[in-house]
């Protein structure tokens, strides 16, 4: 038996749209012991934290590195939360209780600031694991590593995205190439394809948009993967980062 951590935004929320994906995966592999950390509306620092206090919590429960694998979708560059109160626990992490910081708050910030600091989560994910040898699959939930993708505040440019789907033709120029103090932290990254999965230089959403007709609950600027897609997505991409554990 294995056990395995996934996090993520809403796109990996077992409990945002009924059978996410990663229930979907839970369902095709019962042999293996399952916690899922994703949360609606969460950024990069929910990730990294739920990554490191899961992992901790089974390796002080006495479980083994070897037995641990971590799955982890990166969520929007500029999302970030605020701590409400520390003494509450998250599905059962001692990690207190976090609201989503407000876009015109969001907004204050620089947006490079807001790369170098979810650059940053990534890697000390990246280096923890690595540290305790824990193998793991990253991927992002969207398009979030491409300076088109973004406005001026972190938003998203889902008129960018939709030429890109349409035309076939996605972004070009990375973030660390828009902002060069970015490229150490670009190059301190693993991004072999053993670590890390991407579609067209995206993530599910893009998935999602050329695989499932209908995909998803809404307009492309509000809607998520509805279940048949997240069940789609499991089927054919997910269940193969746990094939062969």
């Amino acid at each position: 038996m294995k056990h395995i951590i996934t996090t993520g935004c809403s796109f990996s929320d077992p409990t945002y749209v009924t059978d996410n994906w990663v229930n979907f995966l839970e369902k095709n592999y019962p042999e293996h012991k399952f916690y899922h950390y994703g949360a609606c509306a969460m950024g990069n620092d929910h990730i990294c934290k739920t990554v490191l206090a899961g992992v901790k919590t089974l390796l002080d429960g006495g479980v083994s590195n070897k037995d641990i694998f971590v799955i982890a979708s990166w969520s929007g560059i500029a999302r970030r939360e605020v701590l409400l109160t520390p003494y509450e626990t998250f599905r059962g992490l001692e990690i207190g209780s976090t609201l989503p910081t407000e876009d015109k708050d969001l907004a204050k910030v620089p947006f490079g600031q807001h790369c170098i600091d979810s650059f940053e989560m990534i890697l000390l994910t990246q280096m923890y694991l690595q540290k305790y040898k824990i193998d793991y699959k990253f991927l992002t939930y969207m398009n979030i590593f491409h300076k088109k993708v973004w406005d001026e505040n972190g938003q998203p440019e889902w008129d960018m995205l939709r030429d890109d789907q349409v035309s076939g033709k996605f972004n070009e120029v990375f973030l660390w190439e828009e902002f060069p103090n970015l490229k150490y932290l670009s190059e301190l990254i693993d991004w072999s394809d053993d670590k890390w999965w991407n579609y067209k230089g995206g993530g599910i959403l893009e998935w999602v948009r050329d695989n499932c007709k209908d995909g998803f609950d809404g307009p492309f600027d509000s809607g998520h993967p509805i279940k048949s897609s997240h069940k789609k997505f499991a089927k054919m991409v997910a269940n193969t980062w746990l094939k062969n554990l």
